[in-house]
């Protein structure tokens, strides 16, 4: 548990460092970045969670909860689609923006005083392997969070599958945000059992980032610079 707190706390260590070396200008390409994708994906959610809403209802095949449900149906599945709305707005910016957290990345490392020898990383590379990366992550956090999403309605104990949906999306959140500083140092496979090996580091990055995410207005912009200059600090603890 120890790990979690550390990788939470990074964060607060992140803001110190971005205030120290100035690094305020590297918040403007996620900002421009959140304001284009979270656009689209709002204007998705408005449009549609009436239709999704009466989708729910007609699928629901349960008598537990309908009446319930067909009250509700419009608000729950604006939810149930900002929930999808963000899972894929979160892989899109960190899949498009890995280059640019690169800068960043270069100037904490130096701050820090980096003495592991890393690779040579291009643009293009770095690129293609955040798009790689990110495809998978949200493959696979959609497989997961779906069944979760559906459990979550159950009473009483869909408090605790609503709790797993945060904690999945925090850990492959942290994954993102730790791979910007891997690919320095990793290949695709070797990085992927760095994050398997430190879960519980990459859970704490990562739920600070989601929490960071959901501050009206200036979450967006905010929640991935921060987090990767935090996962910067715990990567290299761990190198």
């Amino acid at each position: 548990m120890k790990d979690l707190f550390k990788g939470a706390w990074d964060n607060t260590k992140a803001l110190k460092i971005i205030h120290k070396l100035r690094l305020y200008h590297y918040f403007l390409v996620p900002l421009v970045m959140s304001i284009l994708i979270g656009s689209i994906m709002v204007a998705l959610v408005f449009n549609y969670s009436s239709d999704f809403g009466r989708l729910l209802v007609e699928k629901w095949t349960w008598e537990f909860g309908k009446s319930t449900l067909n009250k509700v149906s419009t608000f729950i599945g604006g939810a149930i689609l900002f929930l999808f709305s963000l899972i894929i707005f979160k892989h899109l910016l960190m899949a498009i923006s890995s280059p640019f957290m690169g800068l960043i990345i270069d100037r904490v490392e130096t701050h820090l005083g980096n003495k592991v020898e890393s690779r040579n990383v291009n643009f293009i590379q770095s690129l293609m392997r955040s798009i790689l990366l990110n495809t998978r992550n949200l493959i696979f956090e959609l497989v997961l969070v779906i069944p979760f999403v559906i459990l979550s309605f159950v009473p009483i104990v869909g408090v605790v599958f609503g709790f797993l949906v945060f904690l999945v999306q925090a850990y492959y959140a942290g994954f993102g945000n730790f791979d910007f500083t891997l690919e320095k140092y990793f290949n695709y496979n070797q990085s992927l059992i760095f994050v398997k090996k430190n879960r519980l580091l990459t859970i704490g990055n990562g739920a600070v980032f989601m929490i960071i995410l959901m501050i009206p207005f200036i979450g967006m912009a905010l929640a991935l610079p921060i987090s990767t200059v935090a996962a910067v600090i715990s990567v290299h603890r761990k190198l």
